[in-house]
């Protein structure tokens, strides 16, 4: 996380929506007990550079190549590839209506709220560094937009809406809960003191 986090700051020009996107990440993390074995995210439609960025060895300093940005609606690019990804991902009330996903208030968030740490929403936030680079790279030199500032708008609205739901609190509860059990059962003394420290650190 601290390499993620410390790679982030390439964007840091980039405006308040992805300072936004970091903190709403951090945010997850943080409420999570900052664990690195959460979940893995929908792999469906995931463009190619996450997983090949991923398996080998996750050179944060040196973002995967992009041959094909695009946008959405250009089949075969990556910008297409990533909201295809990223509409897999959603809880079934949020739907794509009119170029966007919808903003539902009752939402059941399901596995997403096991979706921190490594192979969490993090594959999220640097997939949309990468793509960060190309837009602004283009953008300097004349190129067309891409997207990019709605697809972090979008992801920064749904961390926000999880961590306001109080979902993340129960999902903790419950994990800390089966943790505790297991290790009563198994380790006696040492299973009760690494509860109450699981305990401390939820709280």
């Amino acid at each position: 996380m601290r390499k993620a986090f410390s790679a982030f700051a390439l964007g840091e020009k980039w405006g308040a929506s992805w300072g936004d996107l970091v903190e709403a990440w951090l945010d997850i993390e943080a409420a999570c007990g900052y664990e690195d074995d959460g979940g893995q995210l929908e792999t469906k439609n995931r463009p190619k550079e996450v997983h090949l960025f991923f398996k080998h060895g996750r050179k944060w300093y040196t973002p995967p190549a992009i041959k094909k940005l695009g946008r959405l609606g250009e089949k075969g690019t990556y910008a297409d590839d990533w909201w295809l990804w990223w509409r897999a991902i959603q809880p079934e009330q949020r739907i794509w209506f009119g170029g966007m996903l919808t903003s539902p208030t009752d939402i059941t968030w399901g596995k997403l709220v096991s979706m921190h740490g490594r192979v969490g929403f993090l594959q999220v936030v640097a997939s949309l560094m990468w793509w960060g680079l190309e837009e602004h790279k283009a953008a300097t030199e004349g190129g067309r937009a891409s997207g990019w500032l709605d697809a972090v708008c979008d992801v920064v609205s749904l961390l926000r809406s999880l961590v306001q739901s109080g979902e993340l609190k129960k999902y903790i509860f419950k994990s800390v809960t089966r943790c505790g059990k297991a290790d009563l059962k198994t380790t006696g003394g040492r299973g009760r003191r690494r509860q109450r420290r699981t305990q401390r650190r939820a709280q």
